[in-house]
Formats: C-alpha cells, structure tokens, sequence
C-alpha cells in the first residue's frame, strides 16, 4: 500500500433482521483508530469504483446473518480490483476465518478482538512490512500467534462514538433521532464486552469468548462511560442511547452508581435479561431524563442450554413499573419454541390478556455454528454452503420488523402505528398457535382411526 492509499470500510448487508444500518460498536472504533485515509460506506452504496480506488477493503462480520452478503462483495472486490486486499473481523468471521481466507476471497481475517491488531495491519500494509509480525491474524498459509488481548485501557482509549468518517451513517442517524422511539441506528453505548451468562445461541458467552477473545468481560471505566454520556448530550440532536446488555446485573454497584450518580438529557433503550429489581428500574428512569425503553427478554424456553431470562410469568410486575414510570415496555418472546414447548406456549397465552399498551418482539434465534477450541469451525465445503444459504433465512417475523424499520423514518405516528401492528400480528400467531394445537391433537386421534390412503 502507499501512504496515500485508502482503506475502505464497508458494513455489509444483514440479511434476516433488517438491521442493514446497525453498525457494530467495533467497526466504529477501528474506523476512528485507523492511521490512514478511509471511506466508510453501507454495502448498497459501494460502486465498482470505490473497489478500484481502494488499497484495501476492510467488513465486520460480527452478526452471523451477514455472512452472505460480505463473501458476496469479496468476490465482487476481487474481481474489480485483483490487488485489493480484503479482510474481515468480527465474531462469525473468526469462527469462520479459515474458509473465507482458504476457499473465498478474503486475503485476512483479524482474530477476535480487533482494536490493537488491525490498526497495525494497516500500518504493515501502508509500510510493506511483515504481515506474519501482526498478531491475531489468519492468513491463506498461516495463523499469526493469538497474543492480543483487549484490555481495559485499550478499551478506553477507543472513541466509539464520532461519525465524521462516516457520513451516511450519521445522516441516517441524525434522522432517526427527530423521532420518539425510532429505529436502531446509534449510539450504542460502549459500556462492557462479554457476558456472564452461558447462553447456547450467543457468542458473548463466556465459554464462547474464552474461545473467541481469550478473555472474559472487560469493561470500561465508568469514568468514560460518564464522559461518553456528556459528550453525546452536548451533540444536541441525539435523543436517545441504546445499551444492549443489563450492565446493573453484570457490572458491580458501585459501578452502576457512578455511572448513574447523575443526571442525563438523554433517552435510554435497556435490555433485562433477569427480573430486575424495581430500584435498578427506578435508577435509569431517574438518571435519564428522556424517552425511556425498557425491553425484557423472557427465559429459560430463550435457548434450551440458557440460565438467562426471564420466564413469562414473572415478566408483568417489572413491565408494569416501567409503564407506570412512563417508558415504552417491550416483551421479547422466542415464538419458535410455541410448537415445541405446551407450558411455554400457555404462559405466552397467559400474558397476552395482561400486556396492554406493551409491544411484542420475536426474538426467535436461528443457527450458530460452535467454535472449535482455537476459535474457528473447520467445516466441510457443504457444510459452508449450507451455512450461506441459511444466513438468507427470513422468518415471516423479521419481515414484520424490517417493514417497521423501514417506516420508522417516515415519521413519530407512523413509526409507532407500525409498532402495534407488528405487536398485533405476533400476539395472533400466539393465539392461533395456542388453539391449534388442540385441533392437531383432534385431527392426529380422527386420522389415526381412519384407513391410510391408497398407495399410488
């Protein structure tokens, strides 16, 4: 690469959940830390001469449903651009390093946690130095040793919240923050990774980040934390933050009380993976001045191997409270276990006659290949195929919900409207579910008494 030569960062498109403008916190961070002239753009904006022009070609693929669209634009790279070098990272990208490196395009991946390794690839690349000196990385014929770590003061030291290189991105955002309660764009706040809880579908488990960070949870200071909070108050447009994760349960108290000490002009989006208790509802509600989202994540039917959650029964008392101190409540239920689970499918029938003026969310989870003790499944090219072509999955549920991110910039009544109905739409797919099954079990004993049909 030559000094003057541009890295371009590209968010590849999501495929099942409509998510195709939520950037993960990482991509931001590295976009920020890169010590050369970037371009950042969302998949659908990149022209055939943004790949001639770039030097390099860098994508997160952190949700496992992008993984499609990044081989898809790796190809395409490769073939505008034979010399652009492409690399990914990311959660899914680690796992799946050595078939992107060995039968798709991709010249690089980076190796669980990004932040120190690819800011030094660029500075080897620009250089023309020894790739095999950056650590964290999977070459076509080598793995580079797996010596960084993230560590506190990195993580510190990393702004996750400037969007000058990423104008579109933060067109997008300042749009979705005219509106209450809009769409997922940003600021996710940077407040901790990892998790405590051993959930079988999410890569933030702990078993899973030992293999895939060789660490556990490593958060920030409180102290940038707070200073994060300030400076997105003093931007003036920004409404609203989104914490994803209930840092009050993972973090200790008196984190959360230096944190919360205060008092911000800002909105909060929070998720509840355990009942909370009422005080850590009060604390947000009275830390955050403005519109306050408050989204619980029902239990121990949300992945069969999971402690986390919170069953449906115990879910109204705490989604009460937040109604009555004004937040929008949202009910996150895996409506792919109503078949496979009678009690679950009750207690959701249960709740249905109680959960007035409260949304409902499908947060059903679909395929997650499990890493392999050096963080990355060796699969068989069938397997890999299978793999792309289920990461194009869209349940009829996500579609809902991608019409409703789709709207949600065209306004507050709308964006709302759209809510409810998508709400209305789930509660019926409970109900019909609730009642079907019954009639199956009637239709199954009518059935099984008759004479089987003729063999053709």
């Amino acid at each position: 690469m030559k000094k003057n030569d541009t890295v371009l960062f590209v968010h590849p498109r999501h495929m099942s959940y409509g998510r195709d403008n939520q950037v993960p916190m990482g991509f931001l961070g590295l976009l920020n830390a890169v010590p050369a002239p970037v371009k950042a753009l969302f998949q659908n904006e990149v022209s055939d001469n943004d790949l001639r022009s770039a030097a390099a070609l860098a994508m997160d693929i952190f949700w496992y449903m992008s993984l499609s669209s990044a081989v898809a634009l790796a190809r395409r790279g490769r073939t505008v651009n034979p010399s652009l070098f492409i690399v990914a990272g990311g959660y899914t990208a680690t796992v799946y390093a050595a078939p992107l490196v060995q039968v798709f395009d991709f010249d690089a991946v980076v190796l669980g946690d990004a932040e120190g390794p690819f800011p030094e690839l660029v500075k080897t690349l620009r250089e023309a130095g020894d790739l095999h000196s950056v650590p964290n990385l999977r070459l076509r014929e080598k793995v580079t040793p797996w010596s960084y770590v993230l560590t506190r003061e990195d993580y510190d030291s990393f702004d996750y919240l400037s969007l000058s290189r990423f104008p579109s991105l933060l067109r997008l955002a300042r749009e979705s923050h005219r509106f209450e309660g809009a769409r997922f764009v940003y600021p996710f706040l940077p407040v901790y990774k990892g998790c405590i809880y051993p959930c079988d579908y999410c890569y933030g488990a702990p078993n899973y980040q030992k293999l895939l960070t060789r660490r556990g949870v490593v958060a920030r200071s409180p102290a940038r934390v707070l200073e994060d909070l300030r400076r997105l108050e003093a931007m003036g447009w920004v409404r609203r933050v989104y914490v994803v994760g209930d840092f009050l349960k993972i973090l200790s108290p008196e984190y959360a009380d230096e944190v919360l000490g205060t008092t911000y002009n800002l909105g909060i989006y929070y998720e509840y993976y355990e009942v909370p208790r009422p005080e850590d509802i009060l604390k947000l509600a009275q830390a955050f001045k403005g519109e306050k989202t408050f989204s619980f994540f029902t239990g121990r039917n949300h992945a069969a191997n999971s402690v986390s959650g919170i069953r449906v029964g115990e879910i109204l008392g705490p989604a009460r409270l937040a109604k009555k101190l004004g937040a929008t409540v949202r009910i996150n239920v895996p409506l792919d276990q109503l078949r496979r689970d009678a009690e679950f499918l009750a207690a959701c029938k249960a709740m249905l006659v109680n959960m007035r003026g409260m949304d409902l969310v499908d947060s059903s989870l679909w395929y997650l290949r499990t890493p392999d003790p050096h963080g990355a499944a060796q699969e068989a090219p069938q397997d890999l195929a299978w793999s792309l072509d289920e990461s194009k999955r869209r349940p009829f549920s996500w579609a809902i919900r991608e019409v409703v991110v789709r709207w949600s910039s065209r306004g507050e009544m709308p964006y709302k409207w759209l809510w409810r109905l998508n709400t209305l739409a789930l509660k019926a797919k409970i109900a019909s579910s609730y009642y079907a099954r019954p009639l199956r079990q009637l239709l199954a004993r009518v059935l099984g008494n008759a004479a089987p049909p003729p063999a053709r």
